[in-house]
């Protein structure tokens, strides 16, 4: 399946997995009493990717008054080159995502030994005022608008989110070459691994970096808030959750089991929905309606998910009132997904799961009707199990400094 790219410039992927029995028939069964719970259609990993910020390049060993010549003016401009090659690798047509990572990874030592050698030494005197001038790929505007920030803690945390922004794009590319069973299981743990990757890194910013920028303007890019950065980790921690709970329904692992797993996705698209609606208002508007569309249909794809695991799982136990009620549940919560789809992908991906449930309903309805005659409850006396999350975000830390002091200065 190929890649979409939305007019915003965002990234999507969506790979079909689940069932190679892939095509639910338009027609009824033979029978209704056929087994319900074979897994019919192929659901699929939803994941959305971002556009890479760019930035302009900064001659710190000309901005720092240094004698040229000089150990400090050979290490400015060791860490200006080191800078200039990432955002030159970001700012390529055809990004490739590994060289920028290596790129990210050369200048971090070089960065974190500058501020600690600026903010160490206050007898500094500069030629020009240091400005960092970063875009935001999160924000909503048809024009690259770049943003000017005389703040260290500015550059540090663009330039980590950058290499964040690298990890989710990654997993979305490889996310595009599954198609079937043999090729889940050989790229999901690798797009799996390139989440948990990418949610460390915005965890990290957001509970590490963030908070010592003290004198954050009011008017800094959503990138650089911890709301927005809490809510990129859950993102990527409920991707990679869905490749568990894919990997579950290609090894036919219960439904109970199934739905508590479906039950932790739509909560953490939940709990991301909540901290964006936390931003302050004026940024928060701003923000691309692509990543606010995706995370809100994606909290109610896989709240309806659940309930149609519930659903299977219900009627496993003979519990036919609550298998029928979950899926008049399941049905009407997909009904209520009548948002502008944040690429070509989604509506195929909702049609599908509406057909599945649509089946299944009818099936459950038909045969509690013709046997049971069970009286089916209401959604409020339906309940939710407690989620189970098997997946955790891989840990950041920075380098050590690759310089602490500026000599001669």
């Amino acid at each position: 399946m190929c890649a979409a790219t939305t007019p915003s410039g965002l990234l999507s992927a969506a790979a079909t997995t689940v069932a190679t029995t892939s095509t639910a028939s338009a027609t009824a069964p033979a029978s209704v009493f056929e087994d319900p719970n074979e897994d019919r259609p192929p659901l699929q990993a939803i994941l959305l990717g971002t556009r890479l910020p760019v930035s302009k390049k900064v001659r710190l060993e000309e901005c720092v008054k240094v004698p040229k010549g000089s150990m400090s003016f050979h290490r400015l401009s060791l860490t200006s080159k080191a800078r200039d090659d990432m955002i030159t690798s970001m700012a390529d047509k055809h990004p490739n995502y590994e060289l920028i990572r290596m790129a990210c990874e050369k200048y971090f030592p070089y960065m974190y030994g500058f501020v600690e050698a600026m903010e160490g030494n206050k007898g500094i005197r500069l030629n020009t005022p240091i400005c960092f001038a970063w875009s935001s790929p999160l924000r909503d505007t048809k024009k690259t608008q770049v943003y000017s920030c005389y703040s260290y803690n500015f550059e540090i945390i663009m330039t980590i989110m950058s290499y964040g922004y690298t990890y989710l794009n990654t997993a979305c590319s490889l996310c595009h070459t599954i198609s079937n069973e043999a090729q889940f299981h050989e790229y999901a743990p690798r797009v799996a691994q390139q989440l948990k990757q990418a949610a460390g890194i915005f965890n990290y910013v957001a509970t590490q970096e963030i908070p010592r920028w003290s004198a954050a303007p009011a008017d800094r890019p959503c990138d650089v808030m911890p709301s927005m950065a809490e809510a990129l980790s859950l993102v990527c921690l409920a991707g990679a959750q869905e490749l568990t709970l894919l990997k579950g329904m290609w090894t036919k692992s219960s439904p109970s089991v199934l739905a508590k797993l479906s039950t932790d996705i739509f909560q953490k698209y939940a709990d991301a929905l909540l901290r964006i609606q936390a931003m302050p208002r004026y940024e928060r508007d701003h923000l691309d309606d692509d990543w606010f569309h995706f995370i809100k249909g994606m909290q109610l794809y896989h709240k309806a998910i659940t309930y149609m695991l519930l659903g299977k799982a219900a009627y496993d136990g003979g519990k036919m009132a609550f298998a029928v009620a979950y899926m008049n549940s399941s049905l009407a919560t997909l009904k209520t997904l009548q948002i502008k789809p944040p690429f070509d992908d989604w509506p195929a991906a909702i049609g599908t799961l509406t057909h599945e449930i649509t089946h299944l309903q009818a099936r459950y309805t038909k045969e509690n009707d013709i046997i049971h005659h069970e009286r089916v409850v209401g959604e409020a006396q339906l309940e939710m199990p407690e989620g189970k999350c098997l997946v955790q975000p891989i840990p950041f830390a920075p380098p050590p400094p690759t310089y602490r002091t500026l000599d001669g200065v």
